[in-house]
């Protein structure tokens, strides 16, 4: 329905944020995304516009963050849009482990510390999420996961310091 706009009421009909958005998702972690235009923000359950409209898109917010992108790079904001991890990558992982966040910038791979400082330069075709401290890293392999070419390339395991427990082979 073009021209509509939605809001969000509470057990009794009224309106805790008037209609003025493009779309609402549902709550998650007490925020619910908004969309004006081609911008998203977030409101609470108070209805108040917490995370400013300025996001090409924002994932659902658990554990007090979110997945955003702005100006086509990747970031992670905090309930009040504060960029926890700054938007300097192109794909960035939600979730860390063993202290590391797999990221993306152009076409290679590495790591950031939880906090966003990148910790592991940024140097692999591929790389994996760390489990058990040990994180699986390609080189010479192709971006491209089409089966046959993925598994070409050298491939090696780094510890969460970026140092080589087993060298890349093929």
């Amino acid at each position: 329905m073009d021209g509509q706009k939605y809001g969000t009421i509470d057990f009794s009909g009224e309106f805790v944020t008037p209609p003025r958005y493009d779309q609402i998702a549902g709550y998650s972690d007490g925020l619910a995304i908004v969309r004006s235009g081609d911008r998203y923000g977030a409101v609470n359950r108070a209805g108040a516009l917490v995370v400013e409209l300025k996001f090409e898109q924002i994932q659902p917010f658990a554990s007090g963050a979110a997945e955003a992108y702005i100006e086509g790079k990747c970031c992670i904001i905090d309930a009040t849009g504060r960029f926890l991890v700054a938007p300097e990558y192109h794909w960035l992982d939600t979730e860390v482990r063993d202290g590391r966040r797999l990221v993306r910038k152009k076409a290679k791979f590495g790591y950031t510390d939880s906090q966003g400082r990148l910790v592991i330069p940024l140097d692999y075709d591929w790389a994996e999420r760390f489990e058990g401290g040990i994180g699986r890293v390609g080189m010479d392999v192709s971006p491209v996961l089409d089966g046959a070419n993925f598994e070409r390339g050298k491939w090696g395991y780094i510890d969460v310091k970026g140092k080589w427990i087993w060298k890349p082979t093929e």
